[in-house]
């Protein structure tokens, strides 16, 4: 028997940028309701689930049985309170790559700037998603994304030093 190919992606970000929202999009194939449907689907715990904010390593699984194929997505926390659990999600893992989620309508925060240099740092490749589009007005939206390729740009000069 084939062995099944297994991909790990962390997912961080700042605190409410809608991590576990798109989580729970992408692994139950179902639209979020803009009320926390989605990231219900995948908090565990009852401080969670009351909170609406991740504080726990979660794992979410996506497969592709047709071409032997495992995706996980480990959902992380994006409180500063909870840095130390997202430092073990990310070092601990081995991820193969990251997904830093910056929500349209805040943009970039000191935990989205902590993130991605931590991922910058141990060399893991990873994509940025903007959330909240539908809720964020153009302009705002255009500068927040105008800020965060200017802040990539500045963290890989920095890091190739």
């Amino acid at each position: 028997m084939d062995e099944t190919s297994q991909i790990k992606i962390g997912v961080c970000g700042g605190v409410d940028s809608g991590k576990s929202s798109l989580i729970g999009v992408l692994t139950h194939n179902k639209l979020d309701d803009g009320k926390g449907y989605a990231r219900s689907l995948i908090l565990k715990s009852k401080h969670e689930k009351e909170s609406g904010r991740t504080s726990n390593v979660s794992y979410n699984y996506i497969g592709y049985p047709n071409e032997n194929k495992e995706v996980t997505l480990i959902d992380l926390a994006g409180h500063i309170k909870y840095l130390k659990t997202t430092l073990y999600g990310i070092t601990g893992h081995f991820l193969d790559y990251g997904i830093v989620v910056v929500g349209s309508n805040m943009g970039i925060n000191v935990m989205t700037k902590e993130h991605m240099t931590i991922l910058l740092w141990l060399k893991i490749p990873f994509i940025v998603v903007m959330t909240k589009v539908d809720m964020c007005p153009e302009n705002v939206y255009v500068q927040h994304k105008k800020r965060l390729r200017q802040m990539i740009k500045f963290l890989y000069s920095q890091n190739d030093q």
